[in-house]
């Protein structure tokens, strides 16, 4: 019988913006994962989990925070704060935590085979000071205002956005239920997962508050309609603005979460 290790650790980390980040990647080069190494196919129970908490300053809950593993493994804070990212290599394992409105925090933890490790993830705010703007007859979102969505909105780029007044006043079931109608998307859905396409059935990158999850990062499952607060839509790469461009041949679908 197999024994698997619950390792609890508890960490208070201080957010701090990565000085050593790769180009166009959000996890710092100096993890590099080698699941060659030792020639042997790990069975799914000596993987490990990375579980645990994110919140502020203060000690509250910050939901809709993206967790990223070096490995690609990505997900969501739930309403309470909390977390869990499987499937993790033994070994060391570097990770990023992002939310709108605070510091980014880079850390790495060594993930023991089999086991669990538990963290309290403390993010500091980022203190972002808005430029002015003028604001000709609508409610703007302060978070999104951030961001560059209204700039690039104004700007007429080549995308579809949906703002805040458009989420409200759609009775959407699911997140991707927007995107039916968009000239140039597709939604496929199969037995397991929901696909966005691009023009002539080309990949579409996710972001969600501007960090990229993906491909195949299920937006319907994983990303509830209540939780979305606006959203950009570029079906092919020409279209793509430079930061939701990973130089992959695909388009992009950038969804931003209600955050503030």
């Amino acid at each position: 019988m197999a024994l698997t290790l619950t390792l609890t650790l508890t960490v208070a980390l201080v957010a701090a913006p990565a000085s050593a980040q790769r180009a166009g990647s959000p996890i710092s080069a100096a993890v590099k994962k080698d699941s060659g190494a030792s020639g042997t196919t790990l069975r799914i129970d000596q993987l490990a989990i990375l579980a645990g908490t994110v919140t502020d300053s203060a000690g509250r809950p910050l939901p809709f925070a993206t967790i990223v593993g070096d490995s690609g493994q990505t997900t969501l804070a739930q309403q309470d704060g909390s977390f869990r990212l499987t499937k993790l290599l033994p070994g060391p394992n570097a990770f990023l935590i992002r939310r709108i409105g605070f510091l980014p925090l880079a850390f790495e933890i060594e993930m023991p085979a089999a086991s669990t490790v538990n963290v309290h993830l403390r993010l500091l705010p980022a203190g972002v000071e808005l430029k002015p703007m003028l604001v000709e007859g609508k409610r703007v979102s302060p978070a999104l205002a951030k961001t560059g969505f209204y700039d690039r909105q104004r700007q007429g780029l080549a995308g579809v956005f949906f703002d805040p007044a458009e989420f409200e006043r759609r009775a959407l079931v699911q997140t991707t239920d927007i995107l039916r109608g968009v000239p140039n998307v597709t939604v496929s859905k199969s037995s397991t997962n929901t696909y966005v396409y691009g023009r002539g059935q080309k990949c579409m990158d996710v972001y969600i508050d501007g960090v990229p999850v993906g491909r195949e990062f299920d937006l319907s499952r994983n990303m509830p309609v209540e939780w979305v607060k606006a959203m950009e839509v570029y079906p092919s790469p020409a279209q793509t603005p430079p930061q939701f461009s990973r130089q992959t041949g695909c388009g992009a679908v950038v969804v931003w979460t209600k955050v503030d």
